[in-house]
């Protein structure tokens, strides 16, 4: 039998050699810029908070430079992040589970989320981006419903009043009301809750999945909410060169791996801060 490791390897060949990026080369990608954002709140920022009173004012502004370097190389990772969602719901055999995924990581990554960036255990007032994930990722299995099957969802309506009620409920305008109604919900919701992009992120995944098959244009369109990070259009680059194939290493183990490391990186950059004497 293989081990976890040759699989990996094996898998790893796979990504690299395939013409363009597979799906799986995009994810280690997003968390590798992904890594160096957290760091640079995780460490630098905290090391600078720190060190102020220490550090000559060309020290710290060196320092700061590369906080913001490295804060601008993170912006492109959440637009990946949205691209391979839209992917990932397409593609994906079982939505619940899908979503019930994102559901238990969000819950496990908080506690981890609020010590790399707040350092405590608990802050309600902001929460991780994968809250933000699944409110989209609700949204668009009730877009999708509304487009494709809007009879299911309102077939409890069928017989009342001779089915007038139905037939107006199904109707194009009912149905464009409802799409809007299920967008602006979901954005309010994680505006509501504080979740990390906010309502901005919703709308981003959103637009991508209504503009998916337009291409990089499309794309491009769908980060039009992130324009005040300039910097995040970078993602282009890479999602330009999708390969629309899996790619998948290591099989479930692998497909679980890219969920946990989101709180196990949190986790390591509080420690290494930790261990650095720059918290508490």
């Amino acid at each position: 039998m293989k081990t976890f490791i040759e699989r990996l390897a094996g898998g790893f060949n796979r990504v690299v050699s395939a013409k363009g990026l597979s799906g799986t080369a995009l994810k280690i990608l997003a968390a590798v810029i992904m890594v160096t954002d957290h760091a640079a709140i995780a460490i630098v920022s905290y090391y600078l908070v720190r060190n102020s009173q220490r550090l000559s004012f060309e020290a710290y502004k060196e320092i700061y430079s590369v906080y913001e370097v490295m804060r601008g190389i993170g912006r492109a990772a959440f637009p990946i992040y949205c691209f391979l969602l839209t992917e990932g719901f397409i593609y994906t055999k079982n939505f619940f589970r899908y979503a019930l995924r994102l559901f238990v990581f969000s819950l496990i990554s908080e506690p981890f989320f609020d010590l790399a960036i707040y350092d405590r255990l608990y802050y309600p007032d902001y929460q991780n981006v994968y809250f933000t994930l699944l409110i989209s990722i609700l949204c668009l299995h009730l877009l999708k419903s509304l487009r494709e099957r809007p009879g299911e969802l309102f077939g409890f309506i069928r017989g009342f009043k001779g089915g007038a009620l139905f037939k107006l409920l199904v109707s194009p305008v009912f149905i464009y009301i409802c799409f809007g109604a299920a967008i602006g919900g979901s954005m309010a919701a994680a505006h509501y809750l504080k979740t990390d992009y906010s309502y901005k992120g919703v709308l981003v995944i959103v637009l991508m999945y209504l503009l998916r098959g337009k291409g990089l244009p499309g794309t491009a369109a769908g980060e039009l909410p992130l324009y005040y990070e300039p910097l995040a259009f970078f993602s282009l680059i890479p999602i330009s060169l999708y390969n629309k194939k899996r790619g998948r290493i290591g099989g479930n183990i692998g497909r679980y791996f890219f969920y946990a490391f989101y709180p196990a990186h949190l986790f390591v950059l509080y420690l290494i801060s930790y261990f650095c004497g720059l918290r508490g």
